[in-house]
């Protein structure tokens, strides 16, 4: 049976994948809700990474579904050190955006089969209007992430990237 440590390295191997991913299609600068949806599954990966390497059962971390990445950030910005290590306190603020990005999930978004919140993946009703919405079109944050004077784009990769590459001074083994 494997460890919670094969399981982390795992999900670590899994993120990066999706990171190089994300990379690409941030590069081609057409499909922004694709890259929301990348990125969103990275900072999600890397927290059930971190949590599995720390000793938290595979069970567990399954329970925790898409909302790992949002209990990972709380204990970032909690730990000076980690956030130290994570490159400085500027990315306290950011780290708020990874929530906004879970949220967006669709297993997050959808409760019981009745959609509660605009999501990443797939379109969806408006019930106040009776309107289809679609994502790349209707989803706040991807408004964000097209607009060329906003930062939330390539402050986003920026995060992605340091909760990767700087994993292992992070979460110690």
């Amino acid at each position: 049976m494997a460890t919670s440590r094969e399981w982390g390295e795992a999900f670590l191997e899994q993120a990066k994948e999706d990171l190089m991913a994300a990379e690409a299609v941030a590069g081609a600068k057409d499909a922004p809700a694709t890259l929301c949806m990348l990125l969103q599954m990275v900072f999600e990966k890397v927290a059930k990474a971190a949590f599995l390497v720390r000793g938290m059962q595979y069970s567990q971390i399954r329970g925790k579904g898409h909302k790992a990445a949002s209990d990972y950030a709380l204990i970032i910005k909690r730990q000076p050190r980690m956030l130290a290590t994570l490159g400085g306190e500027h990315w306290r603020g950011w780290l708020p955006v990874i929530k906004e990005l879970e949220e967006a999930s669709p297993s997050i978004a959808f409760n019981g089969g009745v959609q509660l919140r605009a999501q990443l993946e797939y379109p969806w009703e408006d019930p106040a209007v009776g309107t289809i919405r679609v994502p790349a079109r209707d989803l706040p944050i991807i408004h964000r992430i097209k607009n060329p004077v906003d930062r939330t784009g390539p402050k986003l990769m920026m995060l992605a990237r340091a909760l990767v590459n700087r994993f292992s001074e992070m979460n110690p083994a």
